[in-house]
């Protein structure tokens, strides 16, 4: 059985923890793979992950919003160590977070185990961060918008996936057309995604 990592370096939940937790049960149900979260202790990732029924391994570092690129380096010998211990041969490394690749992708390269990219962003990579990003081996965007951003990579190495799993758990979300949420069809639903600009 294959196992696949997603690492996390914060500690508060947002809308790609949960979008994890759905694409990890999803796995884990299909009895091929093996999906682990790897976050520090003592977060709310940890804890929604295991209320969730997934596997979780917690590591020693400090939760943070990102580590220094020298704080990465430093670190480099005690992840090397951690993957030794937990990962096999068909491991896998699954990130939808820049910052935490950032944290664990040379270790991972050093070993050669296979990195993959969630792409969820809608705004344009900058140059610095295409560059960085380019040292994944396989990319997945969740949209068509997404796809774009991600053009300058080769395309047999990034593909689209929308939605992989559909989660029965809340049938109630689900369109009205369904015919789950008994609700007039005659409404119209109106939705709104974006992403707000702030000064960094």
């Amino acid at each position: 059985m294959k196992k696949i990592f997603f690492p996390f370096i914060g500690k508060d939940l947002g809308g790609s923890h949960i979008s994890t937790f759905l694409l990890a049960n999803g796995l884990d149900g299909g009895g091929e793979y093996r999906a682990i979260i790897v976050c520090p202790s003592g977060t709310r990732i940890e804890e929604e992950a295991k209320k969730e029924g997934i596997e979780v391994i917690c590591t020693s570092d400090t939760p943070v919003d990102r580590h220094s690129i020298l704080h990465d380096f430093s670190h480099i010998p005690e992840k090397l160590r951690f993957l030794h211990r937990h990962c096999g041969h068909q491991s896998i490394l699954h990130f939808n977070d820049l910052r935490a690749m950032q944290s664990w992708i040379v270790p991972a390269k050093t070993i050669g185990l296979p990195v993959v990219f969630h792409n969820r962003a809608l705004n344009k990579f900058s140059y610095m961060k295409a560059k960085f990003t380019s040292l994944a081996d396989h990319f997945i965007s969740i949209s068509d918008v997404c796809h774009k951003n991600i053009d300058f990579l080769p395309n047999n190495i990034r593909h689209i996936v929308s939605n992989p799993f559909t989660d029965g758990r809340h049938p109630e979300n689900q369109s009205c057309t369904s015919g789950d949420a008994h609700c007039e069809t005659e409404n119209i639903n109106v939705s709104f995604i974006g992403n707000f600009p702030w000064s960094r």
